[in-house]
C-alpha cells in the first residue's frame, strides 16, 4: 500500500488489487484469504501520509503545536499491528473460522 500513498482505498485497490491478488494467490495463499489480507492492508490508508486528513483536522481542532508527532503513535499503535494481523493471516498463523 506504500506505492498508493495519496490514493485512497477504493482508488488503491482498483490501481494495484489485481497484481496483488495476483501475487498472493500464485505464493499459495487461499483466493479469499488473498481478498481479505488484501482489504485489511488497505484499511491502515488513512495513517499514511499524504492522505492523513482527518488525523491533520483534528490536530488543528485540538491545537496540536508540532503535527508531526502523531505518526509515530499512529504507525506504532494502528499501522504495524494491522499489518501483523494482515500478514499472520496470509501465512495461516492466525486462525479463521467460517461459520455456516
Amino acid at each position: 500500500m506504500l506505492l498508493c500513498g495519496p490514493l485512497g482505498a477504493s482508488q488503491a485497490t482498483v490501481c494495484i488489487g489485481l497484481v496483488v491478488f495476483s501475487i498472493f494467490v500464485g505464493a499459495g495463499i487461499n483466493p479469499v484469504m488473498a481478498v481479505v489480507v488484501f482489504l485489511i492492508i488497505a484499511s491502515t490508508e488513512g495513517t499514511m501520509p499524504p492522505s492523513t486528513a482527518p488525523a491533520l483536522i483534528s490536530c488543528g481542532i485540538t491545537e496540536v503545536e508540532d503535527v508531526k508527532v502523531i505518526y509515530k503513535p499512529m504507525v506504532l499503535h494502528y499501522v504495524i499491528p494491522i499489518m501483523m494481523i494482515g500478514m499472520l493471516l496470509a501465512l495461516n498463523l492466525l486462525p479463521v473460522f467460517c461459520g455456516v
